[in-house]
């Protein structure tokens, strides 16, 4: 009866959708789906990058120091396991994208705010700190990364931690895409800043592995709420929890 009851008031309740209320239905239907294609996709990139980065150790005053590096064509979006590695050739008539660490020195004439510029050169390139997307067909920088390497041991996969036991992650200090292009072609740096992102998230898997990124939202963060949310990052945890403290920290989890 309580069965019955309740597909009668589910057949009462579709009577009573509007046509807008079926789309709006239908589009949260259709956003939930792509949510986990993309997720999985994400998974998919994270490990096909984890096997394309070079980490290395090395010891810099003393100090024992994680240099991570990158190098490599991307010829379209949607076929990344398609690209090809560690080509140094800018001029490589089937690639769209390269993605690499900046080596030093600055990077001048990229078209973004004084605040995220100023935070990309203050993470170390030396170490990879830097990271940043060209747009080859058009010939320029399409989008920047800078990230802090949190030092720990990695966390164990078989022993979950508590909220309140977790490490911080390693964390985004800077992202901006240029601020000179159409909608259109913004749409797509976009997208490869995420892909920026989930170096970052690659560097995670093989270092600390603490299945997560984070970003603090600030100045140097040159995206809107949306974008954010496009890139897949939710609010983080409180620095008590393993986070970072502000209303302004977002996690990406992996």
């Amino acid at each position: 009866m309580c069965v019955l009851r309740h597909i009668c008031a589910s057949s009462v309740w579709f009577m009573v959708r509007t046509p807008e209320e079926f789309a709006v239905d239908l589009l949260l239907a259709s956003l939930r789906s792509l949510e986990q294609s993309v997720n999985q996709l994400r998974g998919k990139l994270i490990d096909e990058l984890a096997g394309a980065l070079t980490i290395s150790e090395a010891r810099w005053d003393g100090d024992p120091q994680t240099v991570v590096h990158v190098d490599r064509l991307i010829p379209t979006l949607a076929v990344p396991e398609g690209t090809v590695e560690n080509e140094n050739d800018d001029a490589d008539t089937d690639a769209r994208w390269r993605v690499l660490t900046a080596k030093p020195p600055h990077l001048y004439g990229f078209p973004a705010p004084t605040s995220a510029l100023e935070e990309f050169h203050r993470a170390d390139a030396r170490k990879g700190r830097r990271l940043l997307v060209r747009d080859l067909d058009a010939g320029q920088v399409a989008a920047v990364l800078a990230w802090h390497f949190e030092q720990g041991p990695p966390e164990d996969a078989k022993q979950r931690r508590s909220r309140r036991q977790r490490m911080r992650p390693h964390l985004v200090t800077s992202m901006a895409v240029r601020g000179d292009t159409t909608t259109a072609v913004r749409g797509e740096y976009v997208v490869m800043l995420w892909y920026l992102l989930l170096i970052v998230a690659a560097v995670d898997r093989i270092t600390v592995n603490r299945h997560r990124v984070g970003v603090v939202a600030d100045n140097a963060i040159i995206l809107t709420p949306d974008e954010l949310r496009a890139l897949g990052l939710r609010k983080g945890p409180s620095g008590k929890h393993g986070g970072y403290s502000g209303r302004a920290y977002y996690e990406l989890s992996t």
